[in-house]
């Protein structure tokens, strides 16, 4: 009977000792997964463009912004003010309150574009009373824009289409 008795209690502790340390690892290993997924999932909205600034700034009298600034003047290019063949363009604040608007090229252009930077240190040079003026540029090698002063009443060809209070005539 002693030994009998030592075997009932020996199987339930053993039970426990396996099944418990099982259980625990499962769990972390669950935990770590879904982590991994949730981080994953962020990660891809968030991207780290800092990481792709180009070393080199161009030796030009205008401001080079970072792609953090462009999201922070853009509040995550939420407000679209035009589309080209080029990209998007983005209406955008700077921190002393100016409006601009940011011409982003897409990405799928940024490797094929050799004449970014000469156009940027060319229309760095142009001043001219009808033409915005081109406030800085980021570039990065995942995003190039120009930032320009923003054109309240829209650009010459809204104006010219007409449609509000403020369309010219032919005479204008």
């Amino acid at each position: 009977m002693y030994c009998s008795n030592k075997k009932k209690h020996t199987t339930p502790a053993v039970l426990i000792a396996v099944i418990v340390p099982v259980v625990l690892v499962s769990l972390l290993v669950v935990m770590c997964i879904l982590w991994k997924l949730c981080h994953k999932g962020n990660s891809g909205d968030h991207e780290d463009y800092a990481t792709y600034e180009e070393e080199t700034p161009l030796h030009i009298d205008i401001r080079r912004f970072t792609y953090a600034e462009l999201k922070l003047m853009t509040k995550d290019f939420q407000s679209i003010i035009g589309k080209g063949g080029f990209g998007i363009v983005y209406h955008g604040i700077l921190e002393n309150g100016d409006e601009v608007a940011v011409k982003v090229l897409m990405e799928t252009s940024i490797a094929k574009s050799t004449d970014f930077l000469p156009e940027v240190q060319t229309l760095s040079k142009v001043h001219h009373k009808n033409l915005v003026t081109l406030e800085g540029y980021c570039q990065n090698k995942k995003c190039l824009a120009l930032v320009y002063d923003f054109m309240p009443r829209g650009n010459l060809q809204q104006l010219l289409r007409g449609g509000d209070d403020h369309s010219l005539n032919w005479e204008q």
